[in-house]
């Protein structure tokens, strides 16, 4: 696989990770509506391509989650005003938070309620009542995925089934550049043990990265990344079709999967760059991002609840999010809790480009969200569920992509 970019490394007690890493921001993007809350299986995709399921089902009761340390403080809650304001700016696409009546809300205790199939049922169906359209479910947290009217979103929030509204904008992946990667991480120590460790390319372990899919040029050709299955490229269908897509009939998908597929997994063939994992046991894409590289929180978690949902049949499990955003989105944060609890390790990219005036720009007020301003650490590597890494460069310094970068799509540069 000829591709080969901005990498980081960390030094784990079975060898050297190498991942990648991305910068982001808001950038409201509508979805299509899709029909109501009822459970349902969408159709199987054939052969290598598979859709997840939007409508998943949910266990017959989910308990409650920690998300938030104690004495650890939310985010200032929006007023009115400000969440109209903020759904208007996401074009009505919000996660609502579902919960029992009784319970404490989440930004109170920290703790996302536990609750049953049947009050979460129930729940959906008083949002559905003030006009709330479901475009996603999942199967480890009563959120759900919604377009809204913004005027309505506080009279939601009022509700005693609803934890909370929250509005969502997309992160975005970016550009990176490095062949020297691999030798200068010294990941052949790892592959030969050393004599301190045993060998590893990657056996027995499975990894996922949640991106914006692989070149099916490259799977085709027998240079796609070490592991990939029959159904290895998977997404979700909001985010625009198969994970594997072709770059001669989607010229404008920019690649970026691909080349984190690359960096990560690429075989040891002698052909173009060689990957870091290059011999891993499993490998699966799911397209999370459009093809501008745009990726709903919405499809983050989705990913997230469906990496979950097969852990117990591959328990080495290491998950990619090259995505970063400029908040904090509950169902996130809980998803993550979620894969973290059960053992999955979790890999997100801190953020290399990073600027003062385009975090005010592009951010905005959800600048209030990175305490440390300049040099803040994106979400979800903000978690500390998650492993954060940055990309650096030949001299061990903090990478930054090159500032006429759009990162795809015409868009301007990001942070």
């Amino acid at each position: 696989m000829s591709v080969m970019h901005t990498y980081a490394r960390v030094l784990l007690p079975a060898g050297l990770i190498s991942i990648i890493s991305l910068a982001s921001c808001s950038d409201p993007q509508s979805q299509a509506p899709t029909p109501p809350a009822a459970d349902r299986v969408s159709p199987p995709g054939q052969g290598r391509e598979s859709a997840l399921e939007r409508f998943p089902e949910m266990p017959s009761e989910l308990p409650a989650t920690r998300i938030r340390s104690v004495g650890d403080e939310a985010p200032p809650e929006l007023t009115d005003a400000e969440l109209v304001e903020a759904v208007t700016r996401s074009g009505g696409e919000v996660f609502i938070g579902l919960k029992p009546a009784t319970s404490l809300r989440t930004r109170e205790t920290g703790v996302v309620p536990g609750i049953d199939r049947a009050t979460a049922h129930a729940g959906r169906r008083a949002i559905e009542a003030l006009g709330a359209i479901i475009t996603l479910t999942y199967r480890y947290t009563s959120a759900v995925a919604a377009t809204i009217q913004p005027e309505a979103a506080p009279k939601l929030r009022r509700l005693g089934v609803v934890d909370y509204v929250e509005a969502r904008s997309p992160g975005r992946v970016q550009a990176q550049d490095t062949s020297w990667g691999v030798k200068k991480i010294q990941a052949q120590f790892v592959w030969t043990g050393g004599g301190w460790f045993p060998p590893t390319r990657g056996e027995g372990v499975a990894i996922t990265i949640l991106d914006t899919g692989l070149d099916e040029m490259h799977l085709t050709s027998g240079d796609g990344p070490a592991g990939v299955g029959a159904e290895g490229c998977l997404y979700v269908l909001a985010a625009g079709g198969s994970s594997c897509f072709d770059p001669q009939t989607n010229l404008y998908n920019r690649g970026h999967g691909a080349r984190v597929a690359g960096i990560i997994a690429a075989r040891d063939n002698d052909l173009g760059y060689i990957g870091i994992a290059n011999n891993v046991s499993q490998f699966e894409s799911i397209r999370a991002c459009n093809s501008a590289g745009w990726c709903d929180p919405a499809w983050v978690v989705a990913g997230l609840d469906w990496v979950r949902f097969m852990h117990a049949s591959r328990p080495r499990q290491v998950v990619n999010m090259s995505i970063g955003y400029c908040q904090d989105f509950t169902p996130l944060a809980h998803a993550v809790a979620l894969a973290s609890d059960a053992g999955i390790l979790l890999v997100g990219a801190a953020g290399n480009r990073v600027k003062n005036a385009d975090y005010v720009f592009y951010c905005g007020s959800q600048t209030n969200h990175l305490p440390d301003g300049l040099y803040s650490v994106m979400f979800p590597a903000r978690y500390g569920a998650v492993m954060a890494v940055s990309g650096t460069t030949r001299n061990d310094e903090f990478a930054f992509a090159p500032p006429d970068d759009s990162g795809g799509g015409g868009s301007p540069p990001l942070p």
